[in-house]
């Protein structure tokens, strides 16, 4: 049918001929199924073990402290193949909802956002457009939520003008940029905790943090030369290389190894008024996320582990199985014997929480016969729907 025939099409007429470019979206997209092929299918018949495929999960790799698992890039199509573990289970998806739009602004203590994100039908993005905006969240439109969540998400990450351009409005025209710009002066003026949040994470991660010799051997923060030698000074000591950190809601840390900047007065009244060299504008990209992913990291441990205890308390721990996790979100397979309002229940009492001064923080339930369900949006179960479920299932 011609529905089936156009999802086919790799890439459209009019979308190539609109490039400048259009070989580079060729090539782009070759890139983009050669992946798909060498990441997914090919270990699937390569690596097929009794129909099942297993990906190692890697706890230092990513820098803000997430947990790295191969699995968690595969795309839409591919996940309808992650199934329930056997034919007497079905699938159980949990992942945190707006997580870390939360964490920001809660870590910022921005009271405001903080009272409306308690209610969990109050969609995060919307409510920050219509601060954006200066109009009512009903009268948001889907193109403005779509753009203050670009510049939302893309403020952490240091993204620039131009890329937040991109991501608002898929191309880089100067009209576009000129609105990209708008929104995003808008943005900062009505998210002030915020940006001054990641603001002093980036100056405290420009700044030097005084060490003992000890951690810096731990850490290994000396200089070296091309061949890995350590370097000495006239009295045949190692000479320390100056770093920077910034930190998350444990402790947690991130360094910075501060050579070549400018670490004097003047450099850091050149930082304040804004101007940056390019190896100081690459650690600020890095150290402006890194309170927020981290803190997200660390609040996701945590409620796995509840979840487990939970699991365990109410006595299903032998028929719930892990399969992956996916950043702020854990895909199991459940025995059809647990009734799904038990599992809302167990969910909601291990895995929706506060902490003192910070907002409340959700996660999405859904439930399916396959990874690619659990993911549609209509498969999520409001809050308060899973409130009515629990009640009736306890009654």
């Amino acid at each position: 049918n011609k529905k089936a025939a156009q999802a086919m099409v790799l890439i459209s007429a009019e979308e190539f001929n609109r490039k400048r470019y259009p070989l580079a979206l060729v090539i782009q997209k070759y890139s983009e199924l050669n992946k798909e092929y060498t990441s997914y299918y090919k270990p699937i018949e390569s690596e097929n073990l009794e129909s099942k495929i297993f990906k190692s999960y890697n706890m230092a790799r990513i820098k803000t402290r997430r947990i790295a698992n191969p699995g968690q890039t595969m795309k839409g199509s591919l996940k309808a193949l992650v199934k329930a573990y056997d034919d007497d289970s079905y699938v159980l998806d949990f992942d945190m909802s707006q997580v870390e739009q939360r964490i920001m602004v809660s870590l910022s203590h921005y009271t405001e956002m903080i009272e409306k994100m308690r209610n969990p039908e109050k969609d995060a993005h919307t409510e920050t457009a219509s601060m954006v905006e200066s109009k009512p969240p009903h009268k948001i439109t889907k193109k403005e939520r779509k753009a203050a969540k670009s510049v939302t998400f893309g403020k952490p990450f240091g993204l620039g003008l131009k890329k937040l351009c991109e991501k608002m409005f898929d191309d880089t025209t100067q009209e576009h940029m000129v609105a990209a710009a708008v929104t995003s002066n808008k943005w900062e003026r009505n998210n002030a905790p915020i940006v001054n949040l990641m603001e002093d994470a980036r100056a405290q991660a420009l700044t030097e943090w005084k060490i003992s010799d000890s951690l810096r051997d731990f850490i290994d923060m000396w200089e070296k030369d091309d061949s890995g030698e350590y370097l000495l000074d006239g009295n045949g000591r190692k000479i320390p290389i100056p770093v920077g950190r910034v930190t998350n809601i444990l402790g947690f840390y991130r360094t910075f190894p501060l050579k070549g900047i400018d670490l004097s007065p003047e450099g850091v009244a050149r930082r304040a008024s804004g101007d940056y060299t390019p190896e100081e504008s690459s650690i600020r990209r890095q150290a402006g996320n890194y309170p927020i992913q981290a803190t997200a990291a660390e609040l996701f441990r945590q409620i796995l582990i509840r979840f487990y205890n939970a699991c365990e308390k109410y006595g299903i721990q032998d028929k719930v199985k892990w399969h992956m996790l996916i950043h702020n979100e854990l895909l199991c397979s459940v025995k059809n014997d647990v009734h799904p309002f038990m599992l809302y229940k167990i969910v909601k009492e291990a895995c929706m929480f506060t902490l003192k001064g910070h907002t409340n923080y959700y996660v999405g339930i859904n439930i399916g016969d396959n990874w690619e369900q659990c993911k549609e949006d209509s498969r999520e179960a409001p809050i308060y729907f899973v409130d009515r479920m629990i009640a009736r299932y306890e009654a």
